[in-house]
């Protein structure tokens, strides 16, 4: 009876703290914040049942403006800080810690029934920028090209044009889309199109992953690919913290790697600075 007494006890107070712990708040980039991020967070909570989380994918820019305005403890993004935020974040003395968490390749599809199997970066480039608009002119059946680009509030809309387009304006395009995964699903959808996602959404059946100047992705060769970038997460907080403790966990773990892996990310080297 005493033994049951305080096995109730011990579950109350559990879950006093649970109640009362402040949760680990997490915003910025979807391409992170959409799949990985609840992926590692639940797994994570499987050895940290006390630690709670909120987190909200609503683009790498509104993750630094939280910072700004006190409503995040961790940041996600998939470009680096602006010289503007830069300045905005020392003018407040926040001094940010900067954690690599994986490197996503940006992934050119079209649809699976278009022949067309692999561009150069030229082509690319010619294609998005509005140069090339049939894809005779590509090496593939007579037919319009139709861009399915993600909006301009996306900072994967500016890192697209600033790896692929070398800084050039995208060509017109009636097809705007908000989500990190409607992309791939309006290409299925659609025997002339063609977009850009992010390695863990290749998987969407209807579509065609494309080598790029002859490199794949992933595998042998994948070093030499040519879109590739760093996705990232920032935090204040510093040693000792949850959100600190919870950052040092993603890029060191074995289990964290495994997850990132799964739902599609390369995994560097674990460094932080």
């Amino acid at each position: 009876m005493k033994r049951l007494l305080s096995q109730m006890i011990a579950a109350t107070a559990f879950g006093a703290l649970l109640a009362g712990a402040q949760p680990i708040r997490i915003r910025g980039s979807d391409t992170l914040g959409a799949r990985a991020m609840p992926q590692l967070v639940e797994r994570y909570k499987v050895s940290n049942r006390e630690v709670r989380f909120e987190i909200s994918a609503e683009g790498s820019t509104q993750g630094f403006k939280a910072f700004l305005d006190g409503r995040t403890d961790i940041g996600m993004s998939s470009r680096e800080m602006t010289a503007e935020e830069e300045k905005q974040f020392t003018d407040r003395g926040i001094v940010l810690s900067r954690w690599q968490v994986a490197t996503d390749p940006f992934v050119i599809v079209v649809n699976a029934d278009n022949p067309v199997a692999q561009l150069t970066a030229r082509q690319v480039e010619s294609i998005f920028t509005g140069d090339v608009k049939d894809w005779s002119e590509v090496g593939g059946r007579p037919g319009q090209i139709n861009l399915h680009l993600r909006n301009s509030a996306s900072s994967s809309y500016g890192d697209f044009r600033r790896i692929a387009l070398g800084g050039r304006a995208y060509g017109k395009t009636k097809f705007s889309l908000s989500g990190a995964d409607l992309p791939s699903l309006a290409v299925a959808k659609d025997g002339g199109g063609i977009t850009w996602i992010a390695l863990a959404y290749t998987k969407t059946t209807g579509i065609r992953v494309l080598k790029i100047d002859g490199h794949p992705q992933v595998g042998e060769g994948a070093a030499s690919y040519p879109y590739l970038r760093k996705l990232w997460c920032f935090t204040s907080q510093p040693s000792g913290t949850p959100a600190h403790d919870f950052l040092k966990w993603i890029t060191t773990s074995a289990e964290a790697a495994d997850v990132l892996r799964k739902t599609g990310y390369l995994v560097p080297d674990r460094k932080t600075d």
